[in-house]
């Protein structure tokens, strides 16, 4: 019997020719599933979610790989990082559903690009990670040319010449330059697909509009063109490193991953966000609404303004509930299709079908209690992330100090440097 797993993979790609096997060098594929045969006593294949190029780093690459039954996570977690080279560790091995593929159950893919820019930066511990350019870089040039990447664009002029490909077209959903600390800054990307040296193609451009080189204006340009001639150096690979891959999980996997990404600054969305407007409708709008026998917004619109206000208002609900709910429909399809192997058309309609004969048979009053009883059982269920992460990372204080060794010491205060977009990790603005 086989067991299928995914392996959480983190190399230092500065030694091998890539990821995928080649005629000739040594990859981080043909490496691992040399351990992974050797372990099993017999030939494995190992999927990557994502294919780097030489000299690439990665950080959490999920690689699927099937085992004997024999081998459990801990165990071949233990075995894996006793044969695997210096260059290679395994961080974390989990049990999925048969038939898991890495690399098509990945819905996008993020990486990260490291810059030195102090004087030290052409270190040799420091280079074999990083583009030494030792010089101050216009962060805000770099970020407002970054915000003209998000979105759906034809990537033509950031990919490099090779074979034609059916299109060009990528969806960036996070584009960002963030500066740790005074010794280096790193930009941070995320899409459904990457074209071949389009981060470090990227990244050359913007840093040369960060030194002044280009002007800003090139980005937009540049978007616009067919073809890559006019588009600056590609960065230098030592940079460059694959950072995650989300393979579809929803909230939880979100929230794990904010956590890991942003540590404990990651609560700023509750303590900035939803627990104010939650303690602004508790002691300001809910006695307001008794008092002026108002029960909704529609109500007081119609109060304050008139009808056509309630009106306007009742349209605008209806019409985001009909966007929310059918993105939730869309996501029980997408399960469907993934699980279930069926058509994504026939599975929309599966899933339309579901909840109108749900709400039919149960009734409104039954569906909105049900969302209710839902969102308690949700963070039940949720509660179980701080309690294991913490279980994992042997205490508050250990997690700490994982924080600051993998990210900076800035990621474990809560509310230092929140005061203006330059002094803070995240790279967030009250405007």
């Amino acid at each position: 019997m086989e067991r299928a797993l995914l392996l959480f993979l983190e190399f230092d790609g500065t030694d091998f020719c890539g990821w995928q096997r080649q005629a000739r060098g040594r990859s981080v594929q043909l490496v691992l599933e040399g351990a992974l045969s050797e372990l099993a006593g017999s030939a494995r294949q190992a999927v990557a979610a994502g294919r780097t190029d030489a000299g690439v780093h990665a950080l959490a690459m999920p690689v699927s790989v099937t085992m004997p039954e024999r081998w459990t996570c801990s165990e071949l977690l233990r075995a894996l990082n006793a044969v695997l080279p210096r260059e290679m560790a395994v961080r974390e091995v989990r049990a999925v559903r048969p038939g898991t593929d890495a690399r098509r159950s990945a819905l996008e893919r993020r990486y990260r690009y490291e810059i030195g820019i102090d004087t030290a930066a052409r270190s040799p511990f420091r280079s074999r990670t990083a583009w030494a350019i030792a010089k101050p870089l216009s962060q805000d040039a770099m970020q407002r040319a970054a915000d003209l990447l998000a979105g759906e664009h034809d990537f033509r002029a950031f990919a490099a010449v090779g074979e034609p490909k059916p299109h060009y077209d990528c969806t960036i959903s996070e584009a960002r330059w963030q500066q740790p600390d005074a010794t280096r800054i790193r930009f941070i990307v995320a899409a459904d697909r990457f074209l071949h040296h389009m981060v470090r193609m990227l990244v050359g451009t913007m840093v040369d509009i960060g030194l002044g080189r280009r002007a800003e204006g090139d980005m937009a340009r540049l978007l616009e063109r067919r073809d890559n001639r006019d588009t600056e150096m590609t960065a230098w690979v030592a940079g460059l490193s694959f950072l995650s891959a989300n393979l579809g999980a929803l909230e939880l996997m979100g929230w794990a991953g904010s956590a890991y990404q942003y540590g404990i600054l990651a609560t700023h969305w509750y303590w900035i966000g939803a627990i104010p407007a939650m303690l602004f409708l508790a002691l300001v709008m809910m006695p307001f609404y008794y008092i002026s026998k108002t029960h909704s917004v529609p109500g007081y619109l119609k109060l304050r303004f008139g009808e056509p206000a309630r009106a306007l208002s009742a349209i605008s609900f209806a019409f985001m509930t009909v966007l929310m709910s059918g993105v939730n429909m869309f996501a029980m399809a997408k399960v469907m299709q993934i699980v279930l192997g069926w058509d994504l058309n026939f599975s929309i309609w599966i899933s339309s079908l579901t909840v109108a004969i749900y709400v039919a048979l149960g009734g409104l009053r039954s569906a909105i209690f049900n969302e209710v009883l839902q969102f308690f059982l949700i963070w039940a269920g949720a509660l179980l992330i701080p309690i294991l992460g913490l279980k994992e990372a042997h205490g508050w204080g250990h997690l700490k100090v994982l924080i600051t060794q993998r990210a900076s010491a800035q990621y474990v205060h809560l509310w230092s440097g929140l005061g203006h977009f330059s002094t803070n990790p995240m790279g967030i603005h009250w405007t």
